[in-house]
């Protein structure tokens, strides 16, 4: 989709509508230019084929504004699942690849599964305040969250991603920042079951409230054995 503002594509429910990638590093959805549209109730899903440089919902903008004045910004997400369904895709969501704004966008009640190095990406300086309300993130073996640049605020998430043990092994975080956008980020209110929760890089100011975490592992008891590598909890 080039230039599309005040769009409404939508499903009749995420276990209603699917849309699968048939082709190698080929995004379901890829749009230049998106402002004030709604994506509501579809399942996105690639079966058997990879994805190593394009997410499968690739959402940027080139900056152009021949013939566009609209940029790339205040768009909702509700109810869809997006999911690599066990191939080797590795990216799910990413915003603002092409460097250009990627801001107010607001996601809510989605769910995120698989994909093995990130499931949600910001990817410029000027991807602020992104919003994720409730969902969950799941089997995200690298990382959930990952800005690499802009900020995001993220508020009654569920996260289920396994450990440095599981299969598939966590080998990143729930939530990863690793720049700063001279902004906050905002986590509160949500629940982890994973073992790496945050981790916040180059100064970049999180404010964590209201979070609880439980990683799945065994309880500690005096005169019992445990396998090698297992996690155990005091």
């Amino acid at each position: 989709l080039t230039h599309l503002a005040g769009g409404f594509i939508h499903g009749s429910m995420r276990q209603g509508v699917r849309i699968n990638t048939i082709t190698t590093n080929t995004p379901i959805l890829s749009t230049n230019g998106l402002s004030y549209s709604r994506i509501n109730g579809i399942f996105f899903s690639s079966v058997g084929v990879t994805g190593t440089s394009r997410a499968l919902i690739e959402l940027s903008w080139d900056g152009s504004y021949t013939n566009w004045s609209q940029g790339f910004q205040g768009n909702h997400f509700e109810d869809n699942l997006f999911s690599a369904e066990g191939s080797p895709w590795q990216l799910g969501v990413r915003i603002g690849v092409g460097g250009n704004m990627g801001s107010e966008n607001t996601f809510i009640n989605n769910h995120f599964a698989w994909f093995t190095a990130e499931c949600f990406d910001l990817h410029n300086f000027n991807a602020l305040q992104n919003t994720i309300i409730g969902g969950n993130f799941q089997n995200c073996s690298g990382d959930g969250i990952h800005v690499f640049k802009g900020a995001v605020i993220v508020d009654s998430v569920g996260f289920q991603n396994g450990n440095p043990y599981s299969s598939p092994a966590q080998t990143g975080y729930d939530i990863n920042i690793l720049n700063s956008a001279n902004d906050v980020d905002i986590v509160e209110n949500s629940r982890t079951e994973s073992m790496n929760f945050v981790q916040v890089a180059q100064g970049a100011r999180l404010r964590l409230e209201g979070n609880h975490q439980t990683p799945f592992s065994s309880l500690w008891a005096a005169n019992s054995g445990y396998s090698a590598n297992s996690v155990v909890s005091p």
